[in-house]
């Protein structure tokens, strides 16, 4: 009977020691978070849309008769179309070759693709600042070409691995018809610089 007690003993203390085997102490500790926002989009213009230096002809006696330059993105060079008519009712002639609007990216998320949009232009778009004369030129942006980046990505709204971009924009230049200052058929511009705006959207 005694060994049986001294079994059944040993057997109690076997059991509270391995009770306390899987007892431990437990500590909580306080985890940081942060998240760094920059949602703004830095752009600039490094080189103005131009079409150059031309020679121009209206026809301000028959509604359509125009003619239009048009200045590609990709810089690829300009070229005249007749709209309607005769060269005799309106027409450009291009003096010295002009080129593509160039604008760049900086300081966006590296290889994020960016939505690019261009508005602006319509009637009457291109005029002469110094009121010299009062001759106006439609103008329409239009097109985008996007450089090469470091990415390796040709061509593409992508920025490179430093959150850079380049593009070009393009457009077309229209003469005015029916309705302008432009009296009648082969009437020449005023000799001035004719300007306008338009905007250029850049967003995530």
């Amino acid at each position: 009977m005694m060994m049986k007690n001294k079994m059944i003993r040993a057997f109690g203390l076997s059991i509270v020691a391995s009770a306390s085997i899987g007892i431990a102490n437990a500590v909580d500790i306080t985890g940081n978070a942060q998240v760094v926002v920059l949602s703004t989009i830095t752009a600039s213009e490094t080189a103005s849309l131009s079409f150059g230096t031309i020679a121009a002809f209206g026809d301000g006696a028959v509604a359509g008769n125009t003619s239009t330059l048009t200045m590609p993105a990709d810089g690829s060079g300009s070229s005249v179309a007749l709209d309607a008519g005769t060269v005799a009712d309106s027409n450009i002639v291009v003096i010295a070759e002009g080129n593509p609007g160039s604008f760049e990216v900086t300081g966006a998320a590296p290889n994020a693709v960016l939505t690019v949009a261009i508005s602006g232009g319509g009637v009457d778009a291109l005029t002469d600042p110094s009121s010299a004369t009062d001759h106006t030129f439609d103008f329409t942006p239009s097109g985008i070409y996007y450089t090469t980046n470091g990415s390796g990505n040709t061509f593409t709204s992508d920025t490179d691995a430093t959150g850079n971009m380049v593009f070009n924009v393009g457009g077309t230049l229209t003469t005015n018809d029916t309705g302008t200052t432009i009296a009648a058929a082969g009437d020449p511009y005023d000799d001035a610089t004719y300007t306008g705006t338009y905007t250029v959207s850049i967003s995530y």
